[in-house]
């Protein structure tokens, strides 16, 4: 993929890396084991790597885009419920703020 890690890699489940010159980050969470089987939230959370306001960000595994929302330093993303039960690794990809 030609990605490089970010200088915020890792909050919570979710790691970070980013395209070549910085412009897309990609956020990889990874659900915990200890909720296999279930799905506790309705979204997923991470402090630092804020999307560019107004921007979309995509769900990768199947092109749609989610709903986000900032509270500071706060991301919280709202993926379909249906994928968040399945507890899989889900990558977003979304446009540097930094940028």
């Amino acid at each position: 993929y030609r990605t490089h890690i970010t200088p915020v890699y890792k909050s919570g489940n979710v790691w970070f890396t980013a395209d070549k010159d910085g412009e897309t980050l990609y956020a990889f969470y990874v659900p915990p084991a200890s909720e296999t089987g279930k799905a506790n939230s309705v979204f997923i959370e991470w402090k630092g790597n804020i999307p560019r306001k107004g921007s979309s960000m995509v769900l990768l595994k199947t092109g749609q885009k989610v709903k986000w929302k900032q509270t500071g330093n706060t991301i919280r993303v709202y993926p379909p419920k249906d994928v968040l039960k399945k507890n899989e690794i889900l990558v977003f990809s979304f446009k540097n703020n930094n940028r």
